[in-house]
């Protein structure tokens, strides 16, 4: 900053606009060593005004400044968080250590159980707030969060393992609390974190829960490669049957048939028998592969799979998704009266629930198909490319 920018940010601060009293240069050569940065001058404020009134901190104060001024100006912001530090009790540098296994700002809820065990820390969490040590943003509702600077990083002693370990397992454990469990929706940087920290912590149930979840959100935005990169960072630590069914969908979508057709079988063998709704989805999304196979026997035995689980466990809208798949295949086989049988089924379904996507779908299909009964091929006129949206369209929304 400079001109009238730096006046302003001068005439903000108090230890810069006269309101504060110090030894008389303090505030100068401060100036001097901020060189026009605005994060060194509200450090330097809060330094200043937060000093106690003694020698000794003076001291503490022009030591700092002089270091700045000694060097370069891309290495004062490292010098100044260097010093800062020094000057501080053993207990804040913990904890301040200990709060850098969070990357993004999080709640003091996030904060006192793994802070519990060291004395006084919501006084160190004032001051170092005072300080600068930790930034501090408010939510809409408010809510102070708050989050470790990165360039303390190479200044702050993380726990080795396997303490460092365990305690990502234990930060993943309360975000996953807090972000997941204890509210309506969570956000694709909240989950993204407790992923994070759940794969550093070797936490393999939330690590599968989460990674799943992921990245059924990033294949519904078609961001297909991401999903796959985010669940093979998954399956490193845990072979989760719902992460092997996400990544084979994806492999799927990009035209790795194989690769998708591998993890398809790892799935349904390591999905449990009582996971029926997973299972049903595995039979679902594998039946979507042999049909794009042209294995239509195996699609439509896939196919009775997953009706006969959501016919038994009451899931009336996959119910009617299968039905409606079943019908396409059907059609492409030239078995017109099966597919119109289906497709009814289908429909009945859907105009019982609500649920007007597929509704629409069917009942396009079933025009379609009596607009062109006499002189049905074996292929519908569809474009391929239209075929492939559909069935991914309602696939995406029998997932939701």
């Amino acid at each position: 900053m400079a001109g009238a920018d730096l006046i302003k940010k001068y005439n903000r601060l108090d230890s810069f606009n006269g309101s504060w009293q110090f030894q008389p240069d303090l505030p100068e050569r401060a100036k001097q060593a901020a060189d026009g940065n605005p994060r060194l001058l509200e450090w330097l404020d809060q330094i200043l005004q937060n000093s106690p009134k003694s020698p000794e901190a003076e001291r503490g104060v022009e030591m700092i400044l002089q270091k700045m001024a000694d060097k370069e100006k891309e290495f004062r912001e490292d010098i100044l968080a260097q010093e800062l530090l020094k000057q501080q009790t053993p207990a804040l540098r913990l904890m301040l250590g200990k709060l850098l296994v969070y990357e993004l700002p999080v709640p003091l809820a996030a904060i006192s159980p793994i802070c519990e065990d060291i004395s006084s820390w919501e006084s160190h969490i004032q001051r170092a707030e005072i300080l600068g040590l930790l930034e501090v943003t408010l939510t809409n509702n408010t809510e102070r969060l708050y989050r470790v600077p990165r360039i303390l990083s190479p200044l702050l002693e993380f726990p080795e393992n396997p303490k460092g370990e365990e305690l990502y397992k234990q930060a993943a454990q309360i975000l996953y609390r807090l972000w997941w469990e204890e509210v309506e929706s969570s956000t694709e940087v909240q989950d993204l974190e407790i992923h994070r920290l759940a794969l550093l912590g070797k936490d393999e149930e939330i690590a599968g829960k989460i990674g799943s979840s992921l990245a059924n959100r990033l294949w519904n935005q078609s961001r297909f490669r991401e999903a796959i990169h985010l669940c093979k960072s998954t399956l490193e630590i845990t072979k989760n049957h719902s992460v092997l069914r996400e990544i084979a969908y994806c492999e799927h979508q990009i035209g790795e048939v194989d690769q998708a057709l591998n993890y398809y079988e790892q799935a349904l063998n390591l999905c449990p028998a009582e996971d029926e709704r997973e299972l049903a989805l595995i039979y679902n999304h594998f039946g979507m592969l042999k049909d794009d196979k042209g294995e239509m026997d195996e699609a439509i035995a896939l196919y009775n799979q997953c009706l006969e689980i959501t016919e038994r466990i009451g899931n009336v809208q996959g119910k009617a998704v299968t039905l409606h798949q079943l019908g396409m295949i059907y059609a492409n086989k030239g078995e017109v009266d099966e597919a119109i049988a289906l497709y009814n089924q289908s429909l009945e379904i859907n105009e019982r629930i609500g649920n007007v996507l597929t509704k629409a779908m069917t009942l396009n299909n079933l025009g379609y198909i009596y607009a062109n009964k006499r002189k049905w091929i074996k292929r519908s006129h569809f474009s391929i490319s239209l075929w492939k949206y559909l069935k991914a369209l309602v696939m995406s929304k029998a997932k939701q």
